[in-house]
């Protein structure tokens, strides 16, 4: 569900040396292998070409970049990389002393710059060590920063959008659809007799069936559609560019028929009942507020009209 970024062997990591150089490739290597504490496996590459070849094929945790390549230069050496990757951290290798070029090749996304001459083994090391732990710090923060922004967005029990998130996504549909003319349907779903499940069987059976059902929905919709848990036993769905009333109701309806197929869930067989209530924009409602209390209100009414016929669902140990 969220990035997973590998974090650097450091025992012994493996350093991607991309150098057309043989004399300069020859002398970076020397200066690892003199470096205090700073044990690198080596792989070398002499074009841009050879290095993106070697990402595609060899565990590298970091990459020690010269600009000056025969198949590339300047700052387009680096782009070009990271566009491929940006899962390893890269310093920058050149040849030119220069802190405006420094500056912009941090800002495209190196984790530092070095130039020939200029650097002996013990700063090499250091630099690539800190480049490498800097970087796993940036991904581990990016990925606390993605983890947040899904639990802020989606159901912690079904993984599906909450409302927070169907609000958004309805209040842009409806934007799209007033400039295009067209029509959006908004459903309302309400388990039946929920509360009989948690009584009799627990609230981890009712938990369970209500991760059946958000799966059976889920699976049901569009990729341009969305599925949410509203709150509680409620479900909300968005259906974009529909034909009509009678073809959202059908479509609807047919989404809430398939997932009340019975289920099994800790050896008790459950059929379920579900209640639907559609309203479609424009003609219910111009805002999501309006659209979702429309379909809720209908759910509810089409549920009092069922309750002489049904009693909730049928429930049943096997």
């Amino acid at each position: 569900m969220y990035p997973a970024y590998p974090r650097p062997s450091l025992e012994c990591p493996t350093l991607l040396l991309v150098e057309d150089n043989p004399a300069d490739a020859r002398m970076v290597r020397l200066m690892i292998e003199a470096s205090p504490g700073a044990r690198f496996h080596v792989v070398d590459a002499a074009t841009l070409g050879a290095a993106l070849a070697v990402l595609e094929s060899v565990a590298i945790d970091a990459v020690l970049l010269d600009l000056g390549l025969p198949d590339t230069t300047g700052i387009g050496t680096l782009t070009r990389m990271l566009a491929r990757t940006r899962a390893v951290p890269i310093v920058v290798l050149t040849a030119t002393d220069d802190e405006v070029l420094a500056t912009r090749m941090v800002q495209a996304g190196a984790q530092d710059y070095l130039v020939k001459g200029s650097i002996d083994a013990r700063l090499l090391g250091r630099t690539l060590r800190h480049a490498m732990e800097r970087h796993a710090l940036m991904r581990d923060l990016e990925s606390a920063r993605v983890r947040e922004s899904h639990r802020a967005t989606h159901d912690a029990l079904t993984g599906l959008p909450n409302r927070v998130l169907f609000d958004d996504r309805l209040t842009r549909a409806l934007a799209a659809a007033q400039r295009y003319q067209e029509q959006v349907a908004v459903g309302f779903i309400d388990v039946d007799a929920f509360k009989d499940i948690n009584d009799r069987f627990g609230h981890a059976v009712g938990d369970q069936v209500l991760v059946h059902v958000s799966h059976r929905l889920h699976g049901l919709m569009r990729q341009s559609d969305m599925v949410a848990r509203f709150g509680g036993d409620e479900f909300t769905l968005l259906v974009e560019r529909v034909g009509g009333r009678e073809s959202s109701e059908s479509l609807l309806a047919r989404f809430v028929a398939a997932a009340t197929l019975p289920l099994r869930v800790e050896g008790h067989e459950i059929s379920l009942s579900l209640s639907l209530g559609v309203a479609v924009f424009p003609d219910d409602g111009q805002s999501a507020d309006d659209l979702i209390r429309a379909a809720d209100s209908a759910m509810y009414r089409r549920k009092a009209g069922r309750r002489a016929r049904a009693h909730g669902p049928i429930l049943r140990v096997s």
